[in-house]
């Protein structure tokens, strides 16, 4: 089940790519993989044999290399890469001169460095399936990942009166699985210890060799008198022909078998006969000789031990030099990235100070305007109510004047 949620790196296509709205009101954008069964399924991705590098903010960020020589690293890189190019293509509809920064680092002779973000639903386990907390990691161990792409983030730079975009994976890891560990010293002692093994049987051939008896029967041969072609072709009293030029020798290997055997026979004869001793010094001398050759064959061991050593520990200066550089770099990306974070917060928070402050004076404004209009409609109530008074007193004194006329009468 778990196989088929994960991403496969072999083949991209740009119709397995869903996402978000693309608006220039959002800055995280979600992008989803249509070819897994699941709907809003992101990209996970598998890379085994990693190397754990370092951490950044107490294990927040996490650096791990890559051989970028592996072929499924390789495959890896041009997967992101191909949905790289197709999120740049999508968001330059909307957005003017925008890039797409890759999540790794690349060096020529180098691997790569990918940076991954945590957080508290990590699993971290050691080969044996048991649970770990991510300050057990080890830079010397290696380890299976299980990633996914989280989101892309979108990042206004305005340089110079001149406005870019950039956008930014982000990486979350899902689980950390160590690798079963590599026993170096007891393969260094299997391989050391076959060595006087194997030198001790050579010795011992070679001595076995050398105390087998020397059969002089080659030097025997010249004094033999050798059958040429005419003693094939003899006549009846078996008497060979002579010829001018004298009798041509051939080999008879009959003959040369019999005289092996013969003197075989007298060196085993005189081999009993010798003095008993002179076997006892004779075999403890070859004894001797093949005890300092077995020692100074493990010298030789013991001496390309050391040098290996000393070549080990050459490169793993080495390899420290060339750590400590890329850590200064990446220490030095990581606060140029910080100084960019920063400015862009501050001008996040000047653009809403004064989103703010224009909305503010609007509400004052129209509040002005609102208690302007109560305060007419109150003034022209008031004015209507002192001339509907003045009307009623006009009424009054009409009235009043009328009755007193007609009292005068």
């Amino acid at each position: 089940m778990l196989e088929e949620l994960i991403t496969d790196i072999n083949n991209f296509s740009e119709k397995q790519v869903d996402h978000d709205i693309v608006t220039q009101e959002k800055t995280y954008f979600s992008i989803y993989n249509n070819k897994i069964a699941q709907p809003f399924h992101k990209f996970w991705f598998n890379i085994p044999n990693t190397k754990f590098f370092r951490n950044y903010n107490d294990y927040s960020v996490l650096y791990f290399a890559l051989n970028n020589k592996s072929s499924s690293v390789l495959k890896l890189i041009g997967f992101i890469k191909k949905l790289s190019e197709h999120l740049k293509n999508l968001f330059e509809k909307t957005f003017d001169s925008i890039q797409v920064d890759l999540p790794w680092k690349e060096y020529e002779s180098y691997p790569y460095l990918l940076s991954f973000y945590t957080n508290q639903d990590i699993i971290f386990t050691d080969s044996d399936k048991n649970i770990l907390t991510l300050d057990k990691l080890d830079t010397a161990q290696s380890y299976s990942l299980l990633f996914e792409i989280k989101n892309v983030k979108l990042h206004k730079i305005e340089l110079d009166d001149i406005t870019s975009y950039k956008l930014k994976y982000n990486l979350n890891i899902l689980m950390i699985q160590q690798e079963p560990q590599l026993n170096l010293k007891s393969f260094l002692l299997s391989k050391i210890n076959k060595q006087p093994e194997q030198s001790i049987q050579n010795q011992n051939l070679t001595s076995n060799t050398n105390s087998r008896p020397q059969l002089p029967f080659l030097s025997q041969l010249s004094n033999v008198v050798l059958k040429s072609e005419s003693d094939n072709k003899t006549d009846s009293n078996d008497k060979p022909k002579s010829t001018s030029n004298g009798p041509k020798k051939l080999i008879d290997l009959n003959e040369i078998l019999e005289i092996k055997s013969r003197l075989i026979k007298v060196n085993l004869e005189s081999e009993k006969n010798t003095d008993n001793d002179d076997n006892k010094s004779g075999k403890n001398a070859t004894l001797e000789n093949t005890l300092i050759e077995q020692k100074n064959q493990l010298k030789k061991v013991k001496t390309k031990e050391k040098s290996l050593l000393k070549h080990l520990k050459k490169q793993s200066k080495k390899k420290k030099k060339q750590s400590k550089s890329i850590e200064e770099d990446l220490e030095k990306e990581l606060e140029l990235e910080n100084q960019l974070a920063n400015q862009l917060d501050n001008e996040l928070e000047l653009e809403l100070e004064n989103e703010l402050t224009n909305e503010l004076n609007q509400e004052n404004q129209s509040i002005d305007k609102k208690n302007k209009k109560e305060k007419k409609v109150k003034k022209d109530k008031k004015d209507k109510k002192e001339k509907k008074n003045k009307e009623k007193n006009v009424e009054k004194e009409s009235d009043d004047l009328e009755k007193e006329l007609e009292m005068f009468g």
